[in-house]
């Protein structure tokens, strides 16, 4: 039936599918279907109500049941993100003629009636290492590792030598993409594309490139460098397997995530390198404008970004010579 809310949210999964990535869509998708179709899938948009809504949703915020890779199924973010989605899903509804004029959108402004995030700004971003006797233990452990040469070992050593989103590694990294001679990775970045970063050049160490050959040996014929045919679905690396990876070497939740390393390069980029903050974010593929509020081109200023990566994997190698130091001498 047309007006059934999954009918008319199967509709807007549509219609968003064609405006942006297709990652944003599959959250949204998520979303929708695992906290909204129990309820209403089958029932006529006109059936539904503000305050079955927040209730519902108001359930979700609260929830304290973990997903396989540790994080929680819902909580208040996801509860706000979610009422907002069904919002869109009734607006486009109205408009397109699926759900009767005269009934109201019942999901807007409803967030407000939500549990809200008390904790500070910094306690709601994602767990990152921001000291370096962290830092230095995590390159200690993987280094070290016996599993360091397998496919997530190669993983976990290059994620914090390449300060780009974990999910740019396991998708988009391709072997004919990556220039070893002139020590350069090229590659289209779907995240940002509509925001004004579509290509994107990573400037590779040696280090790098000694992981990088390691990981020849494991998929130097597939067209991805993370391919993998244990995943059945994507062919490549799943997201949660470094995770596991990351709480195996004895990082928590609290103290690490696989993403929180971009907060690392950041915050430690700032205070132990003296690197300007500008020069970081254009290592990270974020839109930096100058002072006139145009924004810089990625291809600027190549020998800073080069020579900031360069001294960036060399601050790696001293963290973890640091670490080894003060395990020494506790012996």
């Amino acid at each position: 039936k047309k007006n059934t809310f999954a009918y008319v949210a199967e509709k807007w999964f549509e219609y968003r599918a064609s405006r942006v990535e297709a990652n944003t869509v599959d959250k949204q998708i998520a979303r929708v279907r695992r906290f909204i179709y129990p309820k209403y899938e089958n029932k006529p948009c006109e059936s539904m109500n503000s305050r079955d809504l927040v209730e519902l949703l108001t359930k979700v915020a609260k929830t304290k049941q973990l997903a396989r890779d540790g994080r929680r199924q819902g909580g208040i973010e996801t509860a706000h993100r979610t009422m907002r989605d069904v919002s869109s899903i009734i607006k486009y509804g109205l408009n397109m003629g699926y759900i009767n004029k005269t009934f109201p959108n019942i999901a807007l402004g409803q967030t407000e009636y939500l549990p809200k995030d008390t904790r500070s700004r910094k306690e709601r971003s994602r767990a990152a290492i921001t000291e370096a006797e962290q830092l230095g233990r995590y390159m200690y452990k993987v280094e070290n590792d016996e599993r360091k040469y397998d496919m997530t070992g190669c993983f976990m050593r290059l994620l914090p030598h390449i300060p780009v989103r974990s999910g740019e590694f396991v998708k988009e990294m391709l072997w004919k993409d990556i220039d070893f001679k002139k020590r350069e990775w090229n590659f289209d970045i779907q995240k940002t594309k509509n925001s004004g970063v579509e290509e994107f050049r990573v400037f590779l160490t040696e280090p790098v490139i000694e992981i990088l050959r390691d990981l020849q040996k494991l998929t130097g014929e597939e067209e991805k460098v993370f391919a993998s045919e244990a995943a059945w679905k994507n062919k490549h690396l799943s997201g949660n397997t470094p995770l596991n990876r990351l709480r195996n070497l004895g990082f928590s939740q609290a103290e690490s995530t696989i993403h929180g390393f971009r907060a690392t390069i950041m915050t430690l980029g700032r205070q132990e390198l003296g690197a300007q903050k500008w020069l970081i974010e254009l290592a990270l593929a974020h839109v930096v404008k100058d002072p006139n509020g145009y924004a810089y081109d990625r291809a600027d200023f190549p020998k800073e970004r080069r020579q900031f990566m360069e001294d960036w994997s060399d601050y790696l190698f001293e963290c973890k010579r640091q670490f080894q130091k003060t395990l020494i001498r506790s012996v």
